[in-house]
């Protein structure tokens, strides 16, 4: 059986933080995008849990889209993998 799934790019996602609202291109592109989110947290006395996630052509969030280790919703993996809307996304290059 062929895997069904696409990589579409890669996006930020923490459990607390949620989704960073922007879509990459390059994984490079998404993780500078967490450093900078790390540095406005910590300028803030905060913390980032945000992470790179591969998103598939449907906007299901995976740590690993190869292996099919999806991202659980809020409700937990019970309730399936969280997702994204492409409209909402700003895409970056």
């Amino acid at each position: 059986m062929t895997n069904q799934r696409h990589k579409y790019g890669y996006t930020t996602y923490g459990n607390c933080r949620g989704w960073g609202r922007r879509m990459y291109a390059r994984r490079a592109s998404a993780e500078l995008a967490i450093q900078r989110d790390q540095a406005d947290c910590a300028s803030h006395g905060g913390y980032s849990d945000r992470a790179v996630c591969e998103v598939d052509q449907k906007g299901v969030l995976y740590s690993d889209l190869e292996n099919d280790v999806w991202i659980a919703g809020i409700g937990g993996a019970g309730c399936g993998a969280e997702k994204i809307s492409f409209e909402a996304a700003r895409f970056i290059k």
